[in-house]
């Protein structure tokens, strides 16, 4: 705003001043021997006052803030008596009907009527203060939530430099206020999220979106993994162009580790820590889903701990317990990554091989399992040996995952039958001879069911036959031993059709034993020859 000098003097004759100075935006007025003597209609309307009469009826200084006065009272004499020019200050004043005003005023001194006086123009900066007032107080507000927020909070530069940050986020990454003030935020992201998170910060950046958010993993610096939830967003300048970003980080590791653990507890064996039946199996689905291109397939194994019974019941199931679990560890050792391990639940294993070329591949993998399974286990205190059954199938073109685990399972029953401690590799002949096992068990279960066993005994002796008892074997060698005539074949023995005792096929039960006793003894229909 331009001030006018003393270099040539005015006089209320001058029409063109006079008329400049009336269509001035801003209020001006003339101040001479401490009172106006001239003011345009604005500067009126800013005293509120209706005329230049009622403006000069008290002194020019009692308008002014009280606290105010001596600094106005020395610009006032510096203007008349030194010709002092007076720039744009900050001052308040009291209006005539009462009410405050806050104004920003520049004066220069110039010659009124031939003698000293002052020009001042004004203009009304209320509002501008106010606004001021509230941005301070808005700030402020922030400056406190910021400081003493929960959440890790900082303020980011375009570089994505940190230039302040408050204690919760040197908490919750275990650094110092000094480690943390200009480093870039991907400092503390973990590689692998890197890439995501400044895509992210660039679209803030770019000014094509507001806020991102993201969960993202975090590179504390004791290196100690976390997890935070991450909300970034924009702070604008005056020209609404992004200047600096807001980063709110909120710590999730704990959530994240509860859901790892509940998810852990889903899959996986609580005992051992070992892939569950669910997972395993969702793992071969998966795998026999893949189909490799280099035309590897994949075996499956099941294992069985042989007489695990007889350690618990010696030993306790503490410490059949402690030996799941280093029979665990060392399958764990003996497999390559991409292999799966699991627990079925008791004493039994599965083994899903992935990237199998050949059945000897598989093989050589079980033998290196028993190998390593052979040496002893230590139980508080005791070694303890174990021997292990394993089955053994492998997947061809159409198999499933269901039968696949059928098969694996019937190997491992063949490897048990034949001693144990060794391991079988499915083959069709095995499905037959399972096929067959489970006519002749529900035939005999039928006709026991029904008290009509049609039968022979055989003995080795030719001696007189002797009464059974539930408790003497019927298939045993050396003792009597039962023909049965099956109503779709001929007459055959139970151990040259696989049941070579009832201890293998769950089938002579106390129940049954005395059923067959009964038969034996003729009370019920009974076709009985010596032999």
């Amino acid at each position: 705003m331009p001030t006018f000098g003393a270099v040539s003097p005015w006089t209320a004759s001058d029409p063109g001043v006079r008329d400049l100075i009336h269509s001035s935006p801003d209020p001006t007025v003339v101040i001479q021997d401490g009172r106006h003597v001239f003011a345009n209609d604005r500067a009126l309307a800013l005293y509120r006052a209706a005329t230049l009469a009622e403006l000069a009826s008290k002194p020019e200084i009692d308008y002014m803030d009280p606290s105010q006065k001596r600094q106005a009272v020395a610009r006032m004499r510096s203007m008349a008596e030194e010709g002092s020019h007076l720039g744009y200050v900050d001052e308040t004043i009291i209006r005539l009907d009462g009410t405050r005003c806050d104004i920003e005023a520049a004066g220069s001194p110039i010659s009124y009527r031939g003698r000293s006086a002052a020009l001042v123009v004004m203009r009304d900066i209320t509002a501008r203060i106010a606004a001021e007032a509230a941005r301070e107080a808005a700030e402020e507000r922030f400056r406190s939530a910021f400081i003493h927020a929960p959440v890790g909070m900082a303020v980011l530069d375009r570089a994505a430099r940190v230039s302040e940050a408050n204690p919760a986020l040197t908490q919750m990454l275990r650094c110092s206020m000094e480690e943390l003030l200009g480093s870039t935020v991907w400092r503390w992201l973990h590689p692998d999220d890197r890439e995501k998170s400044q895509a992210r910060f660039a679209r803030l950046r770019d000014g094509t979106s507001a806020v991102e958010t993201s969960e993202v993993r975090l590179l504390r610096a004791d290196n100690e993994p976390a997890w935070g939830y991450a909300s970034t967003s924009v702070l604008r300048n005056r020209t609404n162009h992004p200047a600096s970003f807001v980063l709110q980080l909120q710590d999730t590791t704990a959530r994240r580790s509860a859901e790892d653990q509940l998810k852990s507890r889903v899959s996986h064996d609580r005992l051992t820590g070992l892939a569950n039946r669910s997972r395993f199996t969702a793992q071969l689905v998966s795998a026999l889903e893949a189909s490799p291109a280099d035309g590897a397939t994949l075996a499956v194994m099941f294992l069985d701990l042989d007489r695990f019974k007889v350690i618990n019941d010696s030993m306790g199931h503490d410490c059949g317990d402690k030996l799941l679990v280093q029979v665990a560890d060392r399958l764990r050792a003996s497999l390559r990554p991409e292999d799966t391990v699991a627990r079925f639940g008791g004493d039994e294993f599965a083994i899903l091989l992935e990237g199998v070329d050949a059945l000897e591949q598989a093989s050589s993998a079980a033998r290196r399992i028993q190998d390593l399974l052979a040496k002893p286990f230590l139980l508080n205190g005791t070694e303890v040996f174990a021997n292990f059954s394993i089955g053994i199938s492998l997947a061809e073109p159409g198999s499933d995952a269901s039968t696949l685990l059928r098969d694996a399972d019937v190997a491992m029953y063949r490897a048990k039958a034949d001693g144990g401690g060794n391991f079988e590799t499915f083959d069709e002949n095995m499905r037959a001879d399972c096929h067959q096992r489970m006519d002749i068990e529900n035939g005999l279960y039928g006709a026991l069911s029904r008290r009509s066993c049609p039968c022979s005994i055989n003995r080795s002796s030719r001696r007189a036959p002797e009464r059974l008892s539930a408790s003497r074997p019927l298939f045993a060698g050396g003792g009597p031993a039962a023909k049965w005539s099956c109503p779709t074949n001929s007459s055959r023995s139970p151990r040259k059709r696989g049941l070579s005792s009832p201890s293998e096929s769950g089938f002579f039960t106390r129940r049954a034993a005395s059923c067959v006793c009964g038969v034996l003894s003729g009370r019920t229909h009974l076709r009985s020859r010596w032999q």
